[in-house]
């Protein structure tokens, strides 16, 4: 079985796909970290920029991409 697992954090989005053994190890085949830097230049304001949601979303976008690859 594979599992995906993905990190969305504020300056990196981060995926790992694993697939497990008969004896309950976990073997790593891919793993990606996208920069995203999504509180750039909006800290003091407590909101995202729209550049930085676009950046947000296209990330999202690509590790979709990754993990249908590896179906």
């Amino acid at each position: 079985m594979k599992i995906a697992v993905i990190d969305l954090g504020t300056n990196n989005f981060n995926l790992l796909i694993a697939e497990s053994a008969n004896d309950g190890s976990f073997s790593i085949f891919h793993s990606s970290k996208i920069s995203v830097k999504l509180a750039k230049g909006s800290l003091d304001r407590k909101e995202l920029k729209n550049d930085a949601i676009t950046r947000g979303i296209n990330a999202f976008e690509n590790l979709y991409r990754l993990l249908i690859v590896t179906e």
